[in-house]
Protein backbone atom coordinates (compact mmCIF):
# COMPACT_ATOMS: atom_id res chain seq x y z
CA UNK A 1 0.00 0.00 0.00
CA UNK A 2 1.13 3.51 -0.86
CA UNK A 3 2.68 5.60 1.93
CA UNK A 4 0.26 8.36 1.79
CA UNK A 5 -2.77 5.93 2.69
CA UNK A 6 -4.12 5.15 6.06
CA UNK A 7 -3.34 1.41 7.10
CA UNK A 8 -6.68 -0.49 8.34
CA UNK A 9 -5.90 -0.45 12.21
CA UNK A 10 -6.04 3.49 11.09
CA UNK A 11 -9.34 2.81 9.64
CA UNK A 12 -10.60 0.76 12.65
CA UNK A 13 -8.98 3.23 14.96
CA UNK A 14 -10.68 6.12 14.03
CA UNK A 15 -14.38 3.99 13.48
CA UNK A 16 -13.88 3.16 16.90
CA UNK A 17 -13.20 6.12 18.15
CA UNK A 18 -16.52 7.77 16.19
CA UNK A 19 -18.62 4.65 17.46
CA UNK A 20 -17.02 5.68 21.10
CA UNK A 21 -18.02 9.36 20.82
CA UNK A 22 -21.61 8.87 19.02
CA UNK A 23 -22.46 6.31 21.61
CA UNK A 24 -21.26 8.79 24.40
CA UNK A 25 -23.08 11.48 23.24
CA UNK A 26 -26.62 9.61 22.40
CA UNK A 27 -26.11 7.09 25.75
CA UNK A 28 -27.63 9.62 27.85
CA UNK A 29 -30.53 10.79 26.44
CA UNK A 30 -31.67 7.70 25.61
CA UNK A 31 -31.76 6.53 28.75
CA UNK A 32 -32.97 9.86 30.15
CA UNK A 33 -35.88 8.85 27.55
CA UNK A 34 -36.21 5.52 29.09
CA UNK A 35 -36.99 6.43 32.50
CA UNK A 36 -39.41 9.55 31.48
CA UNK A 37 -41.28 6.31 29.82
CA UNK A 38 -40.89 4.23 32.55
CA UNK A 39 -38.99 1.82 30.37
CA UNK A 40 -35.81 1.33 32.80
CA UNK A 41 -34.96 0.54 35.88
CA UNK A 42 -37.62 -1.87 36.25
CA UNK A 43 -35.41 -4.36 39.00
CA UNK A 44 -35.20 -1.33 41.06
CA UNK A 45 -38.58 -0.11 40.72
CA UNK A 46 -39.97 -3.85 41.57
CA UNK A 47 -38.03 -4.10 44.83
CA UNK A 48 -39.32 -0.67 45.59
CA UNK A 49 -43.15 -1.53 45.70
CA UNK A 50 -42.92 -5.74 46.72
CA UNK A 51 -43.67 -5.37 50.46
CA UNK A 52 -42.01 -9.01 50.83
CA UNK A 53 -38.50 -7.44 49.25
CA UNK A 54 -35.45 -7.60 51.74
CA UNK A 55 -33.76 -4.23 52.73
CA UNK A 56 -30.84 -4.15 55.21
CA UNK A 57 -28.61 -1.40 55.62
CA UNK A 58 -26.00 -0.89 53.81
CA UNK A 59 -23.10 -1.68 55.88
CA UNK A 60 -24.37 -5.08 56.69
CA UNK A 61 -24.85 -5.81 53.17
CA UNK A 62 -21.01 -4.58 52.66
CA UNK A 63 -19.92 -6.77 56.22
CA UNK A 64 -21.82 -9.87 54.40
CA UNK A 65 -20.09 -9.43 51.53
CA UNK A 66 -16.35 -8.34 52.54
CA UNK A 67 -16.88 -11.94 54.28
CA UNK A 68 -17.99 -13.88 50.94
CA UNK A 69 -15.37 -12.73 49.65
CA UNK A 70 -12.82 -13.23 52.33
CA UNK A 71 -13.97 -16.77 53.02
CA UNK A 72 -13.46 -17.28 49.02
CA UNK A 73 -9.75 -16.08 49.35
CA UNK A 74 -9.24 -12.77 48.57
CA UNK A 75 -7.36 -10.23 51.24
CA UNK A 76 -9.52 -8.32 53.74
CA UNK A 77 -8.76 -5.01 52.26
CA UNK A 78 -9.54 -5.95 49.06
CA UNK A 79 -13.14 -7.97 50.07
CA UNK A 80 -14.01 -4.83 51.94
CA UNK A 81 -12.85 -2.00 48.74
CA UNK A 82 -14.93 -4.83 46.54
CA UNK A 83 -17.92 -5.63 48.68
CA UNK A 84 -18.16 -1.24 49.52
CA UNK A 85 -18.30 -0.81 45.83
CA UNK A 86 -21.01 -2.99 45.63
CA UNK A 87 -23.20 -2.63 48.36
CA UNK A 88 -22.64 1.17 47.03
CA UNK A 89 -24.25 -0.02 43.58
CA UNK A 90 -27.09 -1.15 44.94
CA UNK A 91 -27.51 2.35 47.21
CA UNK A 92 -27.55 4.29 44.15
CA UNK A 93 -30.72 1.78 42.16
CA UNK A 94 -27.69 0.02 40.02
CA UNK A 95 -28.60 -3.74 40.30
CA UNK A 96 -26.28 -4.58 37.57
CA UNK A 97 -23.70 -3.67 39.44
CA UNK A 98 -24.46 -4.66 42.82
CA UNK A 99 -24.15 -7.24 45.07
CA UNK A 100 -25.97 -9.75 42.44
CA UNK A 101 -22.21 -9.85 40.93
CA UNK A 102 -20.69 -11.35 44.30
CA UNK A 103 -21.18 -14.94 43.40
CA UNK A 104 -18.92 -14.40 40.27
CA UNK A 105 -16.86 -12.83 42.17
CA UNK A 106 -16.19 -15.18 44.93
CA UNK A 107 -16.14 -18.15 42.52
CA UNK A 108 -13.22 -16.38 40.12
CA UNK A 109 -11.79 -16.36 43.72
CA UNK A 110 -11.80 -19.60 44.73
CA UNK A 111 -11.10 -20.41 41.61
CA UNK A 112 -8.08 -18.64 41.35
CA UNK A 113 -8.84 -16.91 38.31
CA UNK A 114 -8.81 -13.81 39.78
CA UNK A 115 -5.90 -13.02 42.68
CA UNK A 116 -7.46 -12.23 45.55
CA UNK A 117 -4.26 -10.92 47.43
CA UNK A 118 -2.68 -9.31 44.28
CA UNK A 119 -1.50 -6.19 44.82
CA UNK A 120 -1.12 -3.77 42.23
CA UNK A 121 2.35 -1.79 40.97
Amino acid sequence: QPDDMPSPQHHHSLFALGLGLALGLALPHVLRLRRRRGLGGSTVKAGLTDTRAVRLPRRVLTDFLAACFTAAGAAPAHAAQAADVLAYADSRGIPSHGANRADTYANEIEAKLVDGVASPV
